[in-house]
């Protein structure tokens, strides 16, 4: 008898910490994601400007260096690798990008998400993965990349 209530309790033990693994915890916000690239101004905010092509774009001062895409609605441009279901119908986010000049000109990307949950309801902050956020990054870095290997062709690079 004693051996079936340590088998039942074993068990019991083994089922309970199974349902605990796997329990999803809230992504943490990362905050905004930053790089500082090695070129003049003009070359990252043209270099940003192509990167964010496929975004509706809502203000674009290169003067101030701020650039703010309009509100995208769900998944319309970028969708997280390995997503399943598609986000709810009152989710939109925006990608705030603010170039800081300099020696060398830091890219600072940020993404707000908001969640509208009802008709009624407030929005809600929702915090990101920060992958859209990379993503834009390295496609600026790839942008810029690109550039150099063009002057570098055309003998316009000086080292």
């Amino acid at each position: 008898m004693p051996q079936v209530t340590v088998w039942i309790c074993s068990l019991a033990l083994i089922l309970v910490s199974a349902c605990s693994t796997t329990s999803r915890e809230p992504t943490p916000s990362i905050g905004p994601l930053s790089q500082s690239f090695h070129e003049n101004y003009d070359l990252v905010w043209k270099s940003v400007q192509l990167a964010l092509v496929a975004y509706p774009i809502r203000i674009n001062d290169p003067d101030t260096g701020i650039i703010e895409t309009e509100a995208i609605r769900g998944n319309k441009i970028w969708s997280p690798p390995g997503e399943s279901e598609p986000p709810t119908g009152g989710a939109k986010y925006k990608i705030n990008i603010r170039i800081l000049k300099g020696e060398t000109p830091k890219v600072i990307v940020s993404k707000n998400i908001e969640l509208r949950r009802d008709f009624f309801s407030d929005p809600e902050r929702v915090p990101s993965d920060g992958l859209e956020e990379l993503s834009i990054l390295y496609r600026i870095q790839r942008e810029l990349k690109i550039e150099r290997a063009f002057r570098d062709r055309d003998g316009l690079l000086d080292e």
